[in-house]
């Protein structure tokens, strides 16, 4: 299992070159495939290449939710005002093809291996579930492993930039038989993903990305402030 992709073909690269060499069964893709990355369009290409059961995350639906409402300044909650430019940067680097696709994707995955319910979604679900049941899920970055009674919860982390100040990507695999889990950090080539937000002049400033990737740790700062930072940035029609 891996997530939070982020828009880092690098570290998406490196991540799914280990897992093709562990032979694993299956492989399952838990969202967040293009924003607050310098490469969106390309990322979400070869997700889709894969051919695997993608899910939603919710910066996946929010990036669709602004594309579907452009200009609209009407955003009650989520995203907020302020993030409109960065969602349409990374919007004008995809094509319409990258966004239906992602508008398509499910909110959760379901099945069942050796009596064991399997529940994979991006986000933590409300309930643990059922005895002899396993639940992955995305959305916090952070790599874990927890076994509550007959109950497993893992997360495999981020594939784009991780917030446990370990820089390195990370996925998970899971013995369905066993129903044990591992989490497996990759290293990539970081200065090409640097190298890539700065050809791109990425919406985000370069040089707290460059500290976010190296660093294992997005520092938080309010939407208004990072606003200021995008006034104007370069234009780049949407990929047909």
């Amino acid at each position: 299992m891996l997530g939070d992709v982020h828009g880092n073909l690098p570290a998406l690269k490196a991540v799914y070159s280990s897992i093709e060499s562990s032979r694993v069964n299956q492989v399952i893709c838990l969202g967040d495939l293009a924003f607050k990355g310098p490469q969106p369009g390309e990322c979400v290409s070869f997700i889709r290449r894969m051919s695997i059961p993608v899910l939603s995350g919710n910066a996946d639906e929010e990036l669709c939710s602004v594309y579907k409402r452009g200009s609209s300044n009407s955003y009650a909650d989520r995203p907020t005002p302020a993030s409109i430019p960065y969602y349409h940067w990374h919007i004008d680097r995809m094509t319409r093809d990258d966004i239906k696709y992602l508008s398509a994707l499910p909110g959760c995955y379901v099945q069942t291996e050796n009596g064991s319910v399997l529940r994979f979604s991006h986000c933590a679900p409300p309930e643990t579930g059922q005895d002899g049941t396993a639940i992955i899920y995305g959305h916090t970055h952070v790599p874990s492993v927890m076994q509550r009674g007959h109950v497993l919860a893992a997360n495999p982390g981020a594939v784009g930039f991780s917030l446990d100040r370990d820089w390195r990507a990370s996925y998970l695999t899971l013995d369905t038989k066993r129903m044990q889990a591992e989490i497996t950090r990759v290293e990539y080539e970081v200065e090409e993903t640097i190298q890539a937000a700065r050809d791109a002049g990425f919406c985000f400033d370069v040089d707290w990305y460059v500290s976010a990737l190296r660093s294992g740790w997005w520092e938080p700062v309010p939407w208004d402030i990072r606003a200021r930072a995008i006034d104007h940035y370069p234009s780049k029609a949407r990929r047909s």
